[in-house]
């Protein structure tokens, strides 16, 4: 997508992210546990993943060995590039490979609580899923860049354009104008 300003002296161009950091590499509420032969997408787990239990077997070991008091399946959907859904979206090519999961014990430590309520559990889901959604953006490709280029034009009368802001990292494009230091009313999306 670019934008240009009204007086033709500025452009936002934004761009695909293409160096952008996993998700799961942040501050993450849940642990995602997946068992994928064709797909490193598990964080760092502090135990090992039993290799002879199903996909329902997989949940009962994270309640009763690690503890966990939400689990949320993860189901990966492969066809040309690989997303991770909170559940099956193609009948030939999703398949279970995982859980988000919490334990007791982190849901006291993040909310400083000692019960933890349904309330909690409750917002603690709503969490969950929305990393899971933020991962499965990461997985997709859909984080973006911008940068913003000043445009002059030189005595010959050609088109130079220098970089004055760049910022990486958004998942929502909408979030761009939030960011950066102009203002989306100055400027129109132009066709590339």
């Amino acid at each position: 997508m670019k934008f240009k300003s009204k007086d033709n002296k500025k452009e936002v161009v934004v761009v695909y992210d293409e160096d952008s950091e996993s998700p799961r590499a942040w501050d993450n509420l849940s642990t995602m546990a997946i068992k994928s032969s064709r797909y490193n997408l598990s964080d760092n787990l502090d135990f090992t993943i039993p290799n002879d239990v199903t996909f329902e077997e997989f949940e009962e070991y994270l309640i009763e060995e690690q503890g966990a008091v939400i689990t949320i399946p993860l189901w990966i959907y492969d066809h040309s590039g690989i997303s991770l859904n909170t559940s099956k979206v193609c009948r030939w090519d999703s398949s279970p490979v995982g859980y988000a999961f919490v334990t007791k014990e982190t849901l006291r430590k993040e909310y400083n609580v000692k019960n933890v309520t349904q309330k909690i559990l409750e917002k603690a889901r709503a969490v969950i899923k929305s990393e899971i959604e933020t991962y499965n953006q990461y997985l997709m490709g859909q984080v973006y860049a911008v940068r913003v280029n000043e445009i002059k034009i030189c005595d010959l009368g050609h088109e130079h354009k220098e970089l004055i802001e760049s910022i990486s990292g958004f998942y929502d494009v909408d979030d761009i104008w939030d960011n950066i230091s102009e203002n989306k009313e100055d400027f129109s999306e132009v066709s590339e």
